[in-house]
């Protein structure tokens, strides 16, 4: 089942499953989990997965934990449609 997350206007995003606010850390640990997600705009009710998802790969290498080149590469050569897939694969392989 995939979790819904919305963003409202204040930024903040929230889990509709648990009914709490949640960070892109919690995100990111959803994911690592195996959960599949989607975060949507509250007002607009566009898709953001892609925008929040490129923000966890930003902060995780803000923190230090390095992206493999090989995975950026493969990310840039298919398209933003392989973002999803591809930090779901890197999240199994650590």
């Amino acid at each position: 089942m995939t979790v819904l997350i919305k963003r409202y206007a204040n930024r903040k995003l929230y889990n509709t499953q648990t009914s709490r606010y949640i960070t892109l850390k919690g995100i990111s640990e959803l994911i690592e989990a195996g959960e599949e997600i989607r975060v949507i705009d509250n007002e607009t009710g566009e898709d953001i997965t892609k925008v929040s998802l490129s923000q966890i790969l930003l902060d995780s290498e803000r923190a230090g934990r390095q992206v493999p080149k090989s995975l950026l590469t493969d990310l840039f050569q298919r398209g933003g449609d392989a973002l999803y897939g591809a930090l779901r694969k890197s999240a199994q392989d650590a």
